[in-house]
């Protein structure tokens, strides 16, 4: 219930509509704020609080969001679904903008300026841009508006929507009242990509999964494409309905082209939709050179013998360079060596035994680039004896 004995007491300062659009309509600047992905919906009303307190300037209805009206300009504020800092703008025809923002919140009458949710209620400030941005020509006028003082202030509790007849009031001392009780908090629905950076090789197909985030969405007209058709194309599917109740998620396929060096794409897939706002994809694609090696499939190693080399094979456009990096492998009594002269090489103990086998690995300096050979112990032939 609004407190008259409070606007007894606040500056009843009395200028009619007329003028005050006169002072600051040449100052109001429009603020992009995307709409869809704001909390606030709905309205609030800045008609004063009474028609003879000496406070109603008549503003009327401030628009939350812009998905009220439509409208080429998005904007809105976002309040949090628990603690944290409200964001963003709302708008009046009479008055410009309304800032929720902490940049545009910096030197307000008292307290702490951010506004911000604190349990049911709201904090803080919000700020008239038109006002201030009038300078001289502001009429001594502020343009603060107060979201909570000793008795009063915004409950989200009630903030019901339109048509509720509920009622919580912000206080500004130029304009009086501002009702937020037409307002509401709804779930932000949003859209975003699992894992949001994804590595692979040039090249090569894989798929993502696209999310639909919030617990009762209906992602609309969901678009997926590529903003570099050089580096990856092949998207399937290229449009999602989320509409279903029960589908959150999409597996989204696409493909890599070759790349010149390993490279991080931000941004190189992108999501859009209606009413979800926007999610875009981080892709590493790694370079893969043009070399291709081979090892024996298998080596013998005498038990207590010479070591023998596991010789490597290359083929491609981009074996230059190539050198052995590791070698590695062991069992038992067996033992992998190397890299010596260039290549690695396998060894038994005289304690082997035919049944003993490793697998060696040879690795070079081509990213990684290896292959691998079966090392076995020469099976000693039969030695005939008398009895």
């Amino acid at each position: 219930m609004k407190n008259f004995e409070f606007l007894k007491k606040g500056r009843k300062i009395v200028f009619t509509l007329a003028l005050f659009l006169l002072v600051f309509a040449a100052a109001s600047v429009v603020k992009i704020h995307a709409g869809t992905s704001d909390s606030g919906q709905g309205w609030l009303w800045g008609g004063g609080a009474g028609p003879n307190d000496g406070t109603n300037t008549n503003v009327g209805w401030i628009s939350m969001n812009n998905t009220n009206q439509g409208g080429a300009t998005n904007y809105g504020v976002n309040i949090p679904a628990s603690d944290g800092a409200v964001s963003g703008s709302a708008w009046s025809e009479n008055i410009g903008w309304i800032s929720f923002n902490a940049g545009d919140l910096a030197g307000c009458p008292s307290g702490t300026c951010n506004a911000r949710r604190e349990g049911d209620n709201l904090k803080g400030w919000a700020r008239i841009i038109s006002i201030p941005q009038a300078g001289a020509n502001s009429g001594g006028w502020l343009g603060w508006v107060s979201l909570s003082g000793s008795n009063y202030g915004v409950q989200v509790s009630k903030m019901l929507g339109a048509g509720s007849n509920s009622h919580t009031y912000a206080w500004s001392d130029e304009l009086g009242w501002i009702d937020f009780g037409q307002s509401k908090v709804v779930e932000v629905c949003s859209l975003a990509f699992a894992p949001a950076t994804k590595t692979m090789n040039e090249s090569s197909s894989d798929k993502v999964s696209l999310q639909e985030v919030g617990s009762n969405c209906s992602c609309n007209n969901v678009k997926v494409a590529s903003t570099n058709t050089a580096v990856v194309d092949g998207i399937s599917p290229t449009a999602v309905n989320f509409s279903a109740p029960t589908m959150d998620s999409s597996d989204i396929s696409f493909n890599t082209k070759s790349v010149a060096s390993t490279t991080t794409f931000n941004g190189i897939v992108q999501a859009t939709s209606d009413n979800c706002g926007a999610t875009a994809l981080n892709l590493l694609v790694q370079n893969v050179p043009d070399c291709h090696i081979s090892c024996p499939d298998s080596v013998e190693v005498t038990p207590g013998g010479n070591a023998e080399n596991i010789d490597i094979s290359s083929s491609g456009t981009e074996c230059g360079g190539l050198a052995v990096s590791s070698c590695s492998g062991s069992a038992g009594n067996i033992t992998v060596g190397g890299p010596t002269g260039g290549k690695c090489t396998a060894s038994a103990t005289s304690a082997a035994t035919y049944k003993e086998s490793t697998t060696a690995t040879v690795s070079t300096n081509l990213n990684g680039v290896s292959c691998s050979t079966k090392v076995f112990v020469k099976r000693l032939g039969w030695i005939e004896t008398n009895p």
